[in-house]
């Protein structure tokens, strides 16, 4: 959406001009006292994370093209010379928005209107029946199905379901960690393991092809109990931070 889009791209301007930055007061990296080399390590958690980064996978090769000289100030490097490895804490997923279609996100913005109808539009209070009249109206109007917000967030849903796709185009051949849970229902494990194996022949099919070094193959830390993006804390979270810190280690030092 426009408004996420223009968020993500100050994400990405805070980046790059902070690395511009560094390099204006420091000097280019590699000289004496320079600037350290500009490195990028994402990690990101769930269906709302997968789905930032493939919009700004998009936004990062538009912009390395045709960079925005008002808003960054520094070198709009490719991702391709600064990204180090990414970290996918239970995603890609969120099949629960596919398989139970529209409807519950339909339904969470008629009850949020519904819960609005304590005053009226100059102010007043309603009476009880009002009130109830006024719920009911918005439950009903809002939740017809082939209304504007059916369409709306069917729209989305269709608009997500090619997100892989996107991120294979444009993602850079790096090292990957994947972190998920046979106990999660929203990014359920055989659908993670599936674009694990495409994350797989993506890698090995670009090496072939562009002669690329060998990329090591995503390392996978599959839990058993922990919830969806809950496997940092309690009973796994120690597993959890040592994949991340030894990932983290080899990405960036190795």
């Amino acid at each position: 959406e426009p408004a996420g889009s223009a968020q993500l791209g100050k994400t990405i301007a805070a980046a790059v001009n902070a690395w511009g930055e560094a390099e204006a007061r420091n000097g280019p990296p590699g000289t004496a006292g320079g600037a350290g080399r500009p490195e990028l390590l994402i990690h990101l958690f769930g269906g709302a994370g997968f789905a930032a980064w493939a919009k700004i996978l998009k936004l990062w090769q538009e912009q390395s093209h045709f960079p925005d000289e008002k808003r960054l100030l520094g070198r709009m490097l490719p991702l391709e010379r600064i990204l180090k490895g990414v970290v996918l804490d239970s995603a890609p997923g969120d099949s629960g928005n596919t398989v139970m279609g529209a409807f519950p996100m339909v339904q969470g913005d008629a009850a949020l209107l519904s819960a609005m109808n304590s005053f009226g539009a100059d102010g007043s209070q309603p009476s009880e029946a009002q009130k109830l009249q006024a719920t009911q109206r918005a439950m009903r109007d809002l939740t017809k199905k082939g209304g504007p917000l059916w369409e709306y967030y069917e729209s989305i849903i269709a608009q997500d379901q090619g997100l892989p796709m996107q991120v294979h185009q444009y993602e850079p051949t790096v090292p990957l960690l994947f972190i998920f849970s046979d106990a999660d229902k929203i990014a359920p494990a055989f659908q993670i393991e599936r674009y694990v194996f495409e994350c797989e022949l993506r890698q090995a099919q670009r090496v072939s092809e562009n002669g690329l070094s060998p990329v090591p193959v995503p390392r996978v830390l599959r839990l058993e109990t922990s919830a969806h993006v809950a496997h940092r804390a309690g009973p796994t979270e120690a597993a959890y931070w040592k994949s991340v810190h030894d990932f983290w280690r080899f990405s960036l030092f190795c």
